[in-house]
């Protein structure tokens, strides 16, 4: 499961990292925009990377593992409610 919120997470972080990096370096401008224009090519090669049938299959499960959550929750409402009524 850290694998699959890892990609995610890592591409995330890098983009982060590497603008607040550029952001702060006392710099010229056209170095800053060679830095910039490098670790953004980075980036790209890096989503490129990514699997697009692996991110495909971490997407159903996800959205399989929330359809159960929300039938598990409406089972605890109607148990609520039953409990409700039969203290009523």
């Amino acid at each position: 499961m850290s694998k699959k919120n890892g990609i995610g997470k890592f591409i995330l972080g890098t983009a982060i990292g590497a603008s607040l990096g550029v952001l702060f370096a006392p710099k010229k401008g056209s170095e800053t925009r060679k830095d910039l224009k490098e670790k953004l090519d980075d980036v790209i090669c890096k989503i490129k990377s990514i699997d697009k049938e692996e991110v495909k299959i971490m997407f159903e499960e996800k959205v399989d593992e929330i359809k159960a959550e929300l039938e598990d929750l409406d089972k605890e409402k109607v148990i609520k409610v039953a409990k409700k009524k039969v203290k009523k």
